[in-house]
Parts: structure tokens; C-alpha cells; sequence
């Protein structure tokens, strides 16, 4: 829980404020625009869509960031053991941004980076 908990409180909020991000640019009319995804897509489609940007394997990869987080801080004895295990986390976030980054999918990018 150690690791898993800011994994996904972060991921729920940064869906939460691109979901709302949509909803403030619909009621503006604002024209679609690369930075956020369809401006009438429900929370739970950007989440998906964010969340499995690595394909069928987003378990297993954001998973394994998990486990290997938790290694490294229970492994490590020293006062600041929290940094090397969140850099576990954020790299396996920052794969999910090289992913949506390769296909094109900028508001995948942005929200991976709020994410992380």
C-alpha cells in the first residue's frame, strides 16, 4: 500500500482534472484541440485511455513499478529511503508518456506528466 496508494490517488486525480478540464471547454465551445481528449468523453474513457496507453500489459508494467518501488524502500536504510522508490513510480509512469508521445497522442503526454 505503501507504494500502490500514491500510484493510483495520483492517477484518479489527474483523470479527475482532465475530465473536468473537458467539461470547462465544452461549455466554453472551445474548438477540439490535441491537448485534451474528446471534449464529451466520459471520466471512466480518459481513464482507460490513460491508463492503459502501454496496451494490455498496464497492469503488469505499472505493477511491477509497484513491487520494484517497494524493494527499493524496504531494501534501503537510510533516512531518505521515499525518493529512489517514488523514482521507481514516476518511471514507470514516464514509459506510459514515451508510449502516448510515439503514438501522437498529446493530451496523454500532459496528463502523464501531471500524473507523475
Amino acid at each position: 500500500l505503501v507504494t500502490l496508494g500514491p500510484l493510483f490517488g495520483g492517477f484518479l486525480m489527474t483523470t479527475g482534472v482532465v475530465c473536468m478540464a473537458c467539461t470547462v471547454a465544452s461549455t466554453d465551445n472551445v474548438a477540439e484541440t490535441t491537448l485534451l481528449p474528446e471534449l464529451d468523453a466520459p471520466w471512466i474513457h480518459i481513464a482507460r485511455d490513460l491508463f492503459f496507453a502501454t496496451g494490455s500489459a498496464a497492469f503488469a508494467v505499472h505493477g511491477a513499478c509497484a513491487v520494484v518501488a517497494t524493494l527499493v524502500y524496504r531494501a534501503t536504510d537510510a533516512s531518505d529511503r521515499r525518493c529512489p522508490a517514488v523514482c521507481c513510480l514516476v518511471a514507470g509512469i514516464m514509459i506510459t508518456a514515451v508510449i502516448a508521445a510515439v503514438q501522437s497522442k498529446w493530451w496523454m503526454v500532459c496528463a502523464s506528466i501531471v500524473w507523475a
